[in-house]
């Protein structure tokens, strides 16, 4: 303690423990020190305080309000601080530990379910939290370090410019997929055996997991009121949802082909045009104090495995 009064750690657990055994004696035992050490140093936090912290009784110690303020401020950061050293030493390890990891709606179906099948089969006793949000909302949990891991589809231009410029990142580079247009069987779009073009999308309501400023700038800057109807028309969060809109209307859904391999196998849903796709970039960010963790290195390896095996259906209208 420095003669300004400032308390540091050590002499906090010393003044929890003491209220904690009420003693000193036995709070000296836990501590592993002599009682009369303990004693000078309860009486100079006390003299430097300028308030009593105990009223002693034998080898009683009673709290004073004062003590009991103490511990009421100290004990939950202290409590805290025992809590991330253990989890530091349980993720060092690289098999245990906490991993809390965020991600959209595309990847939590396409990568984040086959990666946690495996991570946990080789690391059983990780504790693992997992949040599906927008990019913008992954990348504030990343930022604020709610998360450890954001694993997010996003055009590389967008998630640079959503990015906390006072932070930095370590980023790996998982897959790029192809966003295309799909409809259900005997949809009135395909009956021409024509490819349609982008405009004749636009007659039909439109369907997907909302729509970035680039997948929006695929279509014409100038719309009618009707194709801007359209375009916006169904913004859902889950894809089994999309798919149910595709095979029950005459909406277009877009989204990747990996989500709907099922249906196009069994020809419930078509390309509505093969060649009309937009390409939609995947990564793992981590701060790179995070990054240090074998958790996490091990986490984005797997999902980077996991992204390559990805596969796309044979692509016909």
């Amino acid at each position: 303690m420095n003669n300004r009064g400032e308390i540091d750690v050590r002499q906090i657990r010393q003044i929890i423990e003491v209220c904690r055994s009420g003693g000193i004696g036995r709070a000296a035992r836990e501590l592993g020190i002599s009682q009369p050490a303990l004693s000078r140093s309860i009486a100079r936090i006390e003299d430097q305080l300028g308030a009593v912290l105990f009223e002693r009784a034998g080898d009683g110690a009673k709290p004073t309000p004062f003590a009991n303020y103490i511990i009421s401020r100290a004990v939950p950061p202290m409590e805290s601080i025992a809590t991330i050293a253990r989890e530091v030493r349980m993720m060092a390890k690289g098999d245990s530990g906490r991993l809390r990891v965020g991600m959209g709606p595309l990847i939590r179906q396409l990568i984040f379910l086959p990666t946690v099948t495996e991570i946990l089969g080789k690391f059983p006793n990780l504790s693992l939290k997992a949040r599906v949000g927008s990019t913008p909302d992954i990348l504030k949990a990343l930022t604020t370090r709610a998360i450890d891991v954001a694993i997010s589809s996003s055009e590389y231009s967008e998630l640079d410019g959503t990015l906390d410029q006072d932070h930095s990142f370590v980023r790996t580079d998982l897959v790029t997929l192809k966003l295309s247009f799909f409809v259900r069987k005997g949809h009135k779009i395909l009956k021409s055996g024509k490819p349609c073009q982008i405009e004749e999308l636009l007659d039909y309501p439109m369907v997907g997991i909302g729509m970035t400023r680039h997948q929006r700038a695929f279509f014409p800057a100038k719309l009618n009121a009707r194709q801007r109807q359209n375009l916006g028309a169904y913004q859902v969060d889950d894809y089994e949802l999309v798919r149910h809109i595709i095979l029950n209307s005459d909406a277009i859904g877009y989204g990747p082909s990996q989500v709907f391999l099922e249906d196009i196998k069994k020809k419930r849903i078509f390309f509505a045009n093969p060649n009309l796709e937009i390409l939609h970039h995947c990564v793992a960010l981590a701060l790179p104090e995070t990054w240090l963790f074998p958790t996490v290195r091990n986490f984005v390896e797997i999902a980077k495995k996991v992204s390559m095996r990805l596969k796309e259906p044979d692509r016909q209208a």
